[in-house]
């Protein structure tokens, strides 16, 4: 699965191998060597992919590494969980598979999906006998794999019983050493891309004449309109997941404590994801929909023989329709299975090959950009450059008021101290693109074209000012 995805990564995700390679090769964190930011949302992934850079010095060996390792937890640990249960001993491999070949996680490659689904494996297996120190140290590094992960970290403490709190305590001498790092050398415990993120909204008119708004709440529907079979297949594992936990629920004991935490964890993580609304990535629905798989595959491992045989019979079946849509795609691939962008990997590579040496203002998609250039161009915005996310993120702390919630961001802040932003005198643009529009002629244009965005363009103009400069 990683050889054949390595080199057409989801944008999203080579900001984090962008990021791993910066740490790994220069023992720096940020995208750009030289140039600090603080908007990678999942600092373990990064941690652990630029401590694997920093020994077989790719990035991209490093990223296939851990995902494969990744992957292969998820086997291993539902397979202790099967066997602690008395299911059958194939859950494992077919978690394993289930989910590396499912279109939605190998669309989140790079990412910290896979990461976040070997913790929820390791944790169910902690909680199958109330381990305090399994849970506890998953729950902290749940918390630093995403923010927003917590939740699964809370409910998993929660669920060991009387001494919750020393799995509490165990998780929080996990997390603090980061939470120490980023308060006082990065300037804020969350990442800054939290918040230019939150509240987002996507404009799309998916097939019809009007344009309609998406959120978190309904953008499935927007995957349903450009990535069908795909999104039918990846929704039809978290289908079967509500009611495999759902059953297991109903059995009572180490059973219930693991489908508690899978489905309840996975409803609790998706409405805080759709109260904090950060729009309707494809990544995001990722976690729950892990969960869930692997709460179906234990719950078609513990029911009576004759019936496995159907339910093993219908997961074959889902695993020939991930092949079949892998298959069907034309090759080379240009894209992930599932993705947004606006470009390909391939059409990024090509620009960033054809970019001049220096500082360029990134078009609204940075990742691949950065990526190719890897230090001969370097492409800036507010997820490269931190006195670019300084302005937003000052605005945001205003707006909070002077409230609980404006207290809690004016001490989060409190040794926040941006450099300046590093000056650019060109500009990459789309085509209709959002960001602020050049006044020159360019120079020079490249088409670029996916599923979403079709005949599309990029240009490269001379501006007088940094396009992504908010006043």
């Amino acid at each position: 699965m990683f050889v054949a995805a390595h080199d057409r990564l989801t944008d999203d995700a080579l900001i984090t191998l962008s990021y791993a390679r910066t740490l790994g090769l220069h023992g720096e964190w940020g995208m750009i060597p030289g140039i600090r930011s603080n908007s990678q949302t999942s600092p373990l992934n990064a941690l652990l992919m630029g401590g694997l850079t920093a020994v077989v010095r790719s990035v991209m060996l490093a990223c296939g590494l851990l995902w494969v390792a990744s992957m292969a937890a998820v086997g291993g640990f539902t397979h202790a969980v099967a066997r602690r249960l008395g299911a059958a001993p194939w859950a494992g491999a077919v978690a394993g598979v289930l989910l590396a070949g499912s279109p939605l996680m190998a669309s989140t490659i790079g990412l910290e999906s896979s990461l976040a689904a070997a913790l929820m494996a390791a944790a169910a297996w902690g909680l199958v006998d109330r381990r305090v120190w399994v849970v506890g140290p998953v729950a902290g590094l749940f918390a630093i794999t995403r923010p927003d992960l917590a939740v699964f970290a809370v409910v998993a403490v929660l669920l060991v019983g009387r001494s919750w709190w020393r799995a509490a305590g165990a998780g929080l001498l996990v997390v603090l050493p980061w939470c120490a790092f980023a308060w006082y050398v990065l300037g804020s415990l969350i990442p800054d891309s939290f918040m230019f993120k939150t509240g987002t909204v996507w404009l799309d008119r998916a097939g019809g004449d009007e344009y309609t708004a998406f959120t978190m709440l309904n953008g499935p529907l927007l995957y349903l309109h450009y990535h069908p079979v795909e999104t039918v297949l990846s929704l039809a594992v978290a289908a079967a997941g509500i009611v495999g936990c759902a059953w297991l629920a109903r059995s009572g004991g180490p059973a219930r404590r693991v489908a508690l935490l899978l489905g309840v964890g996975s409803l609790l993580y998706w409405l805080a994801l759709v109260a904090v609304d950060p729009g309707p990535c494809h990544w995001y629905y990722a976690p729950p929909m892990a969960a869930l798989g692997i709460g179906g595959v234990l719950a078609a491992a513990s029911v009576p023989l004759g019936r496995q045989q159907r339910l093993v019979g219908a997961a074959v079946v889902l695993v020939l329709g991930f092949a079949v849509v892998a298959a069907g795609r034309p090759f080379p691939v240009s894209g992930p299975e599932i993705s947004p962008n606006y470009a390909t990997a391939a059409d990024y590579a090509a620009i960033a090959a054809g970019l001049p040496d220096g500082p360029v203002a990134s078009p609204g998609e940075i990742g691949a950009l950065a990526y190719h250039c890897d230090g001969r161009c370097v492409v800036l915005d507010p997820f490269s450059d931190e006195g670019l996310a300084a302005p937003i993120i000052r605005y945001q702390v205003d707006q909070a008021g002077d409230g609980l919630v404006g207290a809690l961001l004016r001490w989060n802040y409190t040794h926040y101290d941006p450099a300046p932003p590093v000056e650019v005198t060109r500009q990459l643009w789309f085509r209709d693109g959002a960001n602020a529009r050049p006044t020159s002629p360019p120079t020079r244009s490249w088409q670029i074209g996916s599923r979403w965005h079709p005949d599309g363009e990029i240009t490269l103009n001379p501006v007088d000012r940094h396009p992504w400069i908010v006043e």
